[in-house]
């Protein structure tokens, strides 16, 4: 998965939302427009940036931490 961050040229509206690796067009929720997905849309690999460790491991009384464990 990848995290795809959009501007529709269609009708301005800012989104983000996650599409597969092998998808290159994310549809926008307000118009329904097929937008290319840029190159730079960053991979979700469900590990902490910090400490690479899973995210899984810095939840806190049901939420996730703010620093790393």
């Amino acid at each position: 998965m990848k995290l795809a961050r959009l501007t529709c040229p269609g009708c301005r509206n800012l989104y983000e939302l996650p599409v597969s690796r092998e998808e290159f067009v994310a549809e926008c929720p307000t118009c329904g427009q097929r937008n290319n997905v840029p190159a730079s849309a960053e991979l979700i690999t469900g590990l902490c940036l910090q400490c690479s460790r899973p995210l899984d491991d810095h939840i806190w009384q049901g939420e996730i931490a703010v620093h790393c464990p």
